[in-house]
């Protein structure tokens, strides 16, 4: 599977939530052949021989990605297929990283007509935050009617993580679920410095590489972070022995060993160690100057500036699939230990939009999608010989340069994909066996989502404070002792009332799920 594709905003879900974002990898075929996966039951054609009889549709989806040349020679040969199938024409609008949750947010404030749209639960096009603003459409019905073929694939337990007071708002895209973090390396560089970067298992054993390439590689940014990329997870690296929380908010949750929970609202020193340490690293020139106001920064990853990433979520075949993306060799270190975080299948989902004129088959598209490996990897790579070279039955390798290659964990089904060339045949097995042995926490358990409704106006100023101060405390830019203070004595009149409700809807949750 494939990882997220650019990194995460720091709001306050982000800041205070562990609730994120993986990132999968896709490829694409032009042949109705066999695929390696786990989708091996021929997809419930009832619905397409049904749409003989339906007016054509023209649906839009809104995903974000870098600039396709080539997009209208392969919408062309979407549309073709999805003619015959489902008599509709696709648009794709596709935003480019940095500027796709401002995008979305100034569509769904206007009003304005799409179909379906990427949304995630802490990312960006925070799926929450929509459901509230009443922006997408509950699901259900349009699931038990036209979506037969995804609640074959998607077990219930994760697309029941898309429910909001009870209904769904948003079909999961169907890939890695576990979350553990990894940091990722150059792996000229660590050859070059015989650093064993499996030997880590905290930040701090980083240091002696990011030294050396502090001192001896000019114009190279020995560590990647910056005000997207969630890297205050890494206070919970193995080697701190600190066990991953639920959060909301600033809300820690823990299971008290007696069936019932504890709360903080309080930072852990964990936490402050962590900003600490950022704060060290910022001084010594490891981490960018100006990593406060850089969003999602692609460029220096890009052309081989940055030394090490962190910010990555851990799937299998992650060395492969980052060595790909970027076009030199990447090696990879896992520091977490795999965890199931409440509403884990929301890192990457789909939802059809309020404003949505042909829902119903919006969510056709969205079932055949998940079952349909040919229009799948039409979506992800294009077009055979044009975009991608087949290199056997399973595997495809993209051709440069060509116009055309999206990410397979924006779209449907990740298992129907192609093995990237490279990529070890079994990934997707392996990724489901890790999924399995991830411990569930304990939200996770209760199946519980935080509703922000009853206090949204605390939410909201919540969030208006974590973006005032995050950005600067988790790059190291400001004093974290100082400024952690200050962010304390703006939330402290919040708090009570937030915690109230959580509370209130822990139990809730707790009762239900029994």
């Amino acid at each position: 599977m494939y990882k997220s594709k650019a990194v995460k905003l720091i709001s306050i879900i982000i800041s205070f939530s562990l609730l994120l974002s993986v990132l999968l990898i896709g490829c694409g075929n032009e042949k109705e052949e066999a695929v390696t996966g786990t989708t091996d039951t021929a997809p419930d054609t009832s619905a397409a021989q049904s749409t003989e009889k339906l007016d054509p549709a023209e649906l839009t989806w809104c995903i974000m990605n870098s600039e396709q040349k080539d997009l209208d020679t392969v919408l062309k040969d979407i549309n073709v297929y999805l003619q015959g199938k489902l008599n509709a024409k696709l648009n794709l609008e596709i935003y480019d990283w940095g500027q796709y949750d401002q995008k979305m947010q100034l569509k769904i404030a206007g009003g304005e007509n799409f179909d379906l749209c990427f949304t995630t639960f802490s990312w960006v096009n925070k799926f929450q935050q929509n459901v509230t603003k009443g922006a997408f459409l509950p699901l259900d019905d349009l699931l038990e009617n036209y979506g037969q073929n995804i609640k074959k694939i998607i077990p219930e337990k994760y697309i029941n993580m898309a429910r909001v007071n009870g209904k769904i708002y948003a079909v999961p895209n169907y890939q890695i679920t576990a979350m553990s973090k990894s940091i990722y390396f150059k792996k000229d560089l660590v050859d070059k410095y015989k650093f064993d970067y499996k030997s880590v298992t905290k930040m701090e054993d980083l240091e002696p590489l990011l030294d050396q390439i502090l001192k001896n590689e000019k114009g190279m940014t020995p560590i990647n972070i910056n005000k997207i990329w969630e890297g205050e997870l890494y206070v919970y690296c193995k080697g701190y022995g600190v066990k991953f929380p639920d959060k909301v908010g600033p809300i820690e949750i823990y299971e008290d060993g007696k069936g019932g929970y504890t709360y903080s609202d309080q930072p852990s020193e964990a936490f402050k160690n962590y900003l600490r340490l950022m704060r060290k690293w910022y001084l010594k020139g490891y981490i960018r100057k100006d990593a406060a106001s850089i969003d999602t920064d692609d460029s220096y990853m890009k052309a081989g500036k940055d030394a090490v990433m962190i910010g990555g979520t851990y799937k299998p075949g992650d060395d492969i699939d980052m060595s790909n993306k970027y076009g030199y060799p990447i090696v990879s270190q896992r520091v977490t230990e795999p965890v199931v975080q409440p509403g884990a299948s929301l890192s990457a989902c789909t939802a059809i939009s309020a404003t949505s004129e042909n829902p119903e088959r919006a969510m056709m598209l969205l079932d055949l999608l998940n079952s349909d490996k040919v229009l799948f990897n039409k979506m992800v790579f294009g077009i055979k010989d044009r975009h991608y070279k087949q290199i056997d039955e399973n595997t495809v390798e993209t051709i440069p340069d060509s116009g055309y290659k999206l990410d397979a964990w924006e779209f449907g089904n990740q298992f129907n994909s192609f093995y990237m060339k490279g990529q070890a045949p079994g990934t997707w097995e392996e990724t489901i066996k890790y999924n399995e042995s991830a411990e569930l926490s304990p939200m996770a358990k209760i199946n519980f989502i935080f509703d922000t409704e009853p206090v949204k106006t605390e939410w909201a100023k919540i969030q208006a404070i974590s973006d005032e101060f995050m950005p600067s405390l988790t790059t190291g830019t400001v004093d974290p002792d100082k400024n952690l203070a200050l962010m304390y004595e703006k939330l402290e009149p919040i708090l009570p009332k937030l915690m109230e409700e959580v509370k209130r809807q822990v139990e809730a949750a707790a009762k239900n799920n029994k």
